[in-house]
């Protein structure tokens, strides 16, 4: 199934598959399944550019041998991945962000 699904604000507690946690009891997003938190990060706001740049992320990491299979938490919030980019890209990059 695609990540990509009409927006449905709200977690559904009842089908949250036991699969992808390892550890941590106290982290409650260590509770949600991978497929609860690839939803979240495209479901973050309305933005066509995101799916866009979550679809190409994700296919490039597939093809490079090395899937995301488990996606950043920070806060108990998944790590919005698009937004992170965009800070990073509006610093003037990598380099840049690394040096400062």
């Amino acid at each position: 199934g695609s990540p990509s699904s009409p927006r449905s604000n709200g977690r559904s507690g009842g089908d949250s598959s036991e699969r992808g946690g390892s550890g941590g009891g106290d982290n409650s997003s260590q509770n949600w399944s991978f497929e609860e938190q690839f939803k979240q990060l495209y479901e973050i706001d309305d933005n066509p550019k995101r799916k866009v740049f979550l679809d190409e992320l994700f296919s490039l990491m597939q093809k490079r041998g090395s899937p995301i299979n488990r996606l950043p938490i920070m806060a108990k919030q998944v790590l919005d991945l698009f937004e992170l980019y965009n800070l990073v890209l509006a610093r003037g990059g990598l380099v840049e962000v690394i040096n400062k």
